[in-house]
């Protein structure tokens, strides 16, 4: 599987100790690293690979504008047997049969957003989104909209009842691995996610401080279920399909 990696800051992080083994997950970054691409080259990078990331900060117009031109450009034509799958983490699993009715055309945008804030369970602003869930919408047999995360109230268990009773409720539901018998995230992962809590700058010197373990095990609970969710699209659909996450 080929990943297209667009990274950001990461080439000024320093090696060793709470960095030890980055590049394994980075990879030989040296021939693109920095480089702006030009539209095409991008999407002929992106044409590559069977699984991509956005990251993004949620919400932002500039932001949703690009994705939603990478998921125009990546959607099949009509003739083609292959599909494009898009996972939004905005979404939980719960919710796939409202983004099913979406995507068939039983609802407009409009009703989606009034369902979306009936249920109240997420609470993300999806208005800049529009454009791409109508694109969507109107290609329903060429692109797969999925739900990707566990809905709160697992998480919410996991901080009142412990990390076992949250993990054997996801699994009576399919939406963490049935041989999952722990949560373990590394000391980079949580470097990372405490920086984004508390506003520390990790590439210096000063490392985290533990507050924030209890809610990073229900952030790891989070990670996985999405990567659960993933890795059962690309088992169950045709190798050509492409994921885009």
């Amino acid at each position: 599987m080929v990943l297209n990696r667009i990274i950001g800051a990461l080439g000024s992080v320093p090696k060793g100790g709470m960095y030890a083994g980055l590049e394994r997950f980075m990879g030989n970054k040296t021939d693109t690293y920095g480089r702006d691409y030009e539209w095409p080259s991008l999407v002929e990078r992106f044409q590559q690979c069977k699984l991509i990331f956005l990251g993004e900060v949620h919400s932002v117009p500039a932001i949703t504008d690009f994705q939603c031109r990478v998921i125009q450009a990546l959607t099949p034509a009509a003739n083609e047997s292959r599909q494009l799958h898009v996972v939004m983490e905005h979404f939980s699993f719960d919710m796939q049969s409202l983004l099913d009715e979406f995507r068939l055309g039983n609802m407009t945008f409009a009703e989606l957003i009034a369902q979306y804030k009936a249920i109240g369970s997420e609470g993300h602003y999806l208005e800049p989104y529009q454009t791409m869930l109508e694109h969507i919408q109107s290609h329903p047999n060429q692109v797969r909209l999925h739900a990707g995360f566990i809905p709160k109230q697992y998480a919410r268990q996991l901080m009142k009842e412990g990390e076992a009773a949250a993990l054997t409720a996801g699994k009576s539901h399919s939406w963490i691995p049935v041989n999952l018998t722990s949560l373990e995230g590394s000391s980079f992962h949580y470097n990372y996610f405490e920086s984004l809590l508390t506003g520390r700058n990790l590439h210096l010197p000063k490392g985290p401080s533990g507050r924030f373990q209890g809610i990073f095990q229900a952030q790891l609970l989070k990670d996985v279920a999405m990567a659960h969710r993933v890795q059962e699209i690309i088992e169950n659909q045709p190798d050509d399909d492409r994921i885009v996450v």
